[in-house]
């Protein structure tokens, strides 16, 4: 079984599309606009995503989408994956649904500019478990440390972020919290340190 994915995360506060395979990720992080979320939310209700059913079969090692809308405090979670397959009565509007998540996916991805954030460590510091989050969010596990995050990409469309870090060095937990402000032409690298950590 070929551990891969792809997670699609459109809010107010923070958008990402995460791509994987392996342990190689591809994280692009940017902003939505409301037009951008008013747009994709009609699309759900047009298609009539809060009545699409499933059923389940008894089945193995098999992919597929699943698609979670949560809003003022509620939660509507739909799949076609792995044991849950969409009803046929619904299946034209659960393709219309996906399809338009996937296109508004390329079209950003195709359109935005994009400055890659590299991660490393100051000199003697032995990283061995790393989490980041951004903008409140907790997106990134590494549970053995930079080793694990050489294989990953982690891409920003210009414009201010909080990245909050906790990581644990040489048996020592340490959190902290930064502001970054990522820049066309930038080439940012976040550091960590039994002091801290810092953007160069």
């Amino acid at each position: 079984m070929m551990n891969r994915g792809t997670e699609i995360v459109i809010g107010p506060d923070l958008s990402y599309f995460e791509t994987w395979m392996q342990r190689e990720r591809t994280v692009l992080f940017f902003r939505s606009t409301e037009a951008e979320r008013i747009s994709l939310y009609s699309l759900l209700r047009q298609r009539n995503f809060q009545w699409i059913t499933s059923s389940e079969e008894k089945v193995y090692d098999r992919g597929g989408w699943t698609i979670e809308l949560e809003m003022q405090g509620d939660r509507i979670r739909r799949s076609d994956s792995g044991i849950h397959f969409v009803d046929s009565l619904w299946a034209d509007d659960w393709q219309e649904i996906l399809q338009g998540l996937l296109d508004f996916r390329d079209a950003k991805t195709s359109s935005l500019t994009k400055v890659e954030l590299r991660l490393g460590s100051a000199e003697k510091t032995n990283v061995t478990s790393l989490f980041i989050g951004v903008n409140g969010r907790s997106v990134l596990n590494y549970y053995h440390g930079l080793q694990d995050a050489q294989g990953s990409r982690l891409y920003f469309e210009p414009g201010d972020y909080r990245l909050f870090v906790d990581w644990t060095e040489n048996d020592r937990s340490h959190r902290q919290e930064i502001d970054i402000r990522v820049a066309p032409g930038d080439a940012p690298a976040l550091i960590l340190g039994s002091e801290g950590l810092s953007i160069q």
